[in-house]
């Protein structure tokens, strides 16, 4: 379990929005840098950055009109769409909370123009099998006990791995960098978890290998410790 503090107001407000999703009768999945710190969290660790901001992939594929139904809680809450995007905004203080609405990477050319009928969004790469690998995470609120889809470790390191490869800033690719090797570094059982990976898998993981060479400064910003124990991980996985 963990557990949300209520001294950030706006990451109490944000984590109010995730837990009213987590109500609906869809199916989706909460990823992003909301989805390290549970993870990070849940292995007794900081994450290495905190973030206003939440992402949710919609499995489009299980229930066509999920999207509609996580478009229509948001603004429910007082969320707002920004022009053009998947990304929704609400005032809120000391920060803005922003949430990202995402789907699924291939999910058809049929499907994708339902979507967008009523959200003009992208695709997740990676977000599939993250969305088959999903876990209920216990999230404590208030005092009281909710569930939250999040995608389980293994999931969330591939899904990171994919990101690391896309076509984004490098300052964006940075970020996916420093949070595929920290949740690497929380694998507390790597013999244990390469029994779930398989060929497509290790092959995301390879491509993001050579995204990060051995002198990249992601390794230094993480400290020696997590840094080996994310290569080790890594090196043990891709075999």
């Amino acid at each position: 379990m963990i557990v949300i503090p209520d001294d950030d107001p706006s990451d109490y407000a944000l984590w109010a929005a995730i837990v009213e999703l987590s109500r609906l009768p869809v199916q989706w999945i909460l990823v992003g840098g909301q989805m390290v710190r549970v993870h990070a969290n849940l292995a007794g660790s900081d994450p290495p950055s905190a973030t206003a901001d939440a992402d949710a992939v919609a499995d489009v594929r299980a229930v066509p009109d999920a999207i509609v139904a996580i478009v229509g809680a948001l603004r429910a809450m007082g969320f707002t769409q920004a022009a053009g995007s998947g990304r929704f905004v609400k005032h809120a203080e000391p920060l803005p909370l922003k949430f990202d609405v995402l789907i699924p990477e291939n999910v058809g050319e049929r499907t994708e123009r339902r979507v967008r009928r009523t959200l003009q969004t992208v695709s997740a790469p990676g977000a599939t099998q993250a969305l088959a690998r999903s876990e209920s995470i216990q999230v404590e609120l208030s005092g009281k006990e909710h569930t939250v889809p999040v995608p389980g470790l293994l999931g969330a390191i591939i899904l990171k791995a994919c990101a690391v490869d896309l076509r984004i800033t490098e300052d964006e690719r940075f970020k996916h960098k420093r949070d595929f090797v920290f949740l690497l570094s929380l694998v507390d059982d790597p013999l244990g978890m390469r029994k779930h990976v398989d060929a497509k898998d290790r092959q995301r993981l390879a491509t993001a290998d050579r995204r990060i060479p051995a002198d990249d400064a992601v390794w230094d910003v993480l400290g020696p410790a997590t840094a080996r124990r994310a290569r080790n991980t890594l090196t043990f996985l891709m075999r």
